[in-house]
Formats: C-alpha cells, sequence, structure tokens
C-alpha cells in the first residue's frame, strides 16, 4: 500500500454529505491486526493460532522494545499468522466470538495528576495503550525512555471527509 503526501490541500468535489447519524453495527467475524499500521515497531506475534484472546489480550510485541504491545481489539480465537516474503509479518487474524469479554487492568490509585512519570508510563505498558501515543516526526510510536521536548494533544480531525 502506498503512501500519498497532500500538499496544501484538496477540495475533493463530492455532491451531499454525509448523514449525521450514528448506526449500530454488529461486530464483523474476522479482525486483522497489520503491523504496517504500527510505524517505528518491529513486531513479532505473542499468540499462537488456536489461542483464546479476550478485548486488550497482547497480540504482537516489538522486538526492540519488549514493553510495547499491541492489543485485541476484540474477544475470540486467533484464526491466522500471515506471513509475506522473509516470513515478514502481515497480520493476525482474530475470529470474533460476539461475547467482547474483557482483560482486567489496573485502575488509577486516586487523582491521575498525582502519578508520577513512570507510574503513567508504566500503566499504559501494562493496559497496551502505548501505541496510541506517537512522536514528531513521521508519525512513529514513541519511545517511552525518550522525554519529549513538547507534548501535542490532537484534539480535532481535519482530514478530508473526516465526521464533524
Amino acid at each position: 500500500m502506498g503512501t500519498f503526501t497532500l500538499r496544501k490541500g484538496r477540495n475533493i468535489r463530492i455532491k451531499g454529505a454525509a448523514r449525521k447519524e450514528i448506526v449500530q453495527l454488529p461486530l464483523p467475524k474476522q479482525i486483522g491486526i497489520q503491523p504496517s499500521d504500527f510505524k517505528g515497531l518491529k513486531l513479532r506475534p505473542v499468540v499462537k493460532i488456536g489461542d483464546r484472546v479476550k478485548v486488550g489480550s497482547p497480540l504482537l510485541e516489538d522486538k526492540i522494545r519488549p514493553g510495547i504491545r499491541i492489543a485485541s481489539p476484540a474477544s475470540g480465537t486467533v484464526a491466522a499468522i500471515n506471513r509475506g516474503e522473509k516470513r515478514a509479518l502481515l497480520s493476525v487474524v482474530v475470529e470474533t466470538d460476539g461475547k467482547q469479554e474483557q482483560e482486567a487492568f489496573e485502575k488509577i490509585p486516586g487523582l491521575p495528576s498525582h502519578l508520577s512519570r513512570e507510574d503513567v508510563i508504566r500503566i499504559l505498558l501494562h493496559g497496551n495503550l502505548w501505541p496510541v501515543i506517537r512522536q514528531r516526526p513521521f508519525s512513529k510510536v514513541a519511545d517511552p525512555h525518550d522525554t519529549p521536548k513538547s507534548i501535542f494533544i490532537h484534539a480535532m480531525n481535519t482530514e478530508p471527509l473526516a465526521p464533524d
């Protein structure tokens, strides 16, 4: 899949607009996690075909920084671990069971403002939430050992055709 760069923005001329309504969709039969979505990580599977997983269970782990894990978005059974040329990991497929059972994680004691930097990093790594933290430039997954100069919070999606 190619990477496209838009410069100076583009006006996509589409007649009409999407309806502003929330639709409840059924859970798909299979869900796949692709390592190519997580820039800067060299991922290896931590599950085998046939393993039962819950929402939040680790599926993939970084080879270089072992604490960074990618969690399962659905509960079910690992149906396939797809590999490409030279055994490169292409995807991990989870066959959903429709129950959406969840992993239990540590609750934050007290207010989050009372936590130290190490506690926050430990909770995010243990909860498999670290991959959503990106570093600039290139939007790579951040290194938990680096101290950032600045923190930017992406509060509004400005991509074309993004919902309000």
